[in-house]
């Protein structure tokens, strides 16, 4: 059996797929070879639907979620604890590396020695 990449389709058009799919499977049709999805989709989308009912076939938004992670308190609060430190006075348990040029600036990190990119 020949299946295509539904991930290709809108998400609007995805919804309708599983929303068709589900519908079919209830009413007792060999959905896989109809809609020429595999198995495993069919199976999961009816997952969805027993444990939500139409409300879980509905489309999501794609990519990346917008905006941060952090408020705008805490994101400033970042700033103000780094800004005019060096990483030695953070006492991170990382290296921070430079980034920019082709010169090496050598610094030590954790015991180690490296030698990392700076600008000049």
């Amino acid at each position: 059996m020949k299946t295509f990449d539904a991930r290709s389709l809108s998400s609007v058009a995805q919804e309708d797929l599983r929303r068709k799919a589900v519908k079919a499977v209830l009413d007792g049709t060999e959905v896989a070879k109809l809609f020429g999805i595999t198995r495993q989709a069919i199976g999961k989308w009816m997952k969805a639907y027993r444990e939500g009912g139409v409300k879980k076939l509905k489309a999501k938004r794609k990519g990346r979620p917008k905006g941060g992670f952090l408020l705008p308190w805490q994101a400033d609060q970042i700033v103000k604890a780094i800004v005019g430190r060096n990483p030695d006075q953070l006492r991170l348990p990382f290296c921070i590396f430079p980034r920019g040029g082709q010169t090496a600036h050598h610094f030590t990190c954790e015991t180690r020695e490296h030698s990392v990119p700076h600008r000049v």
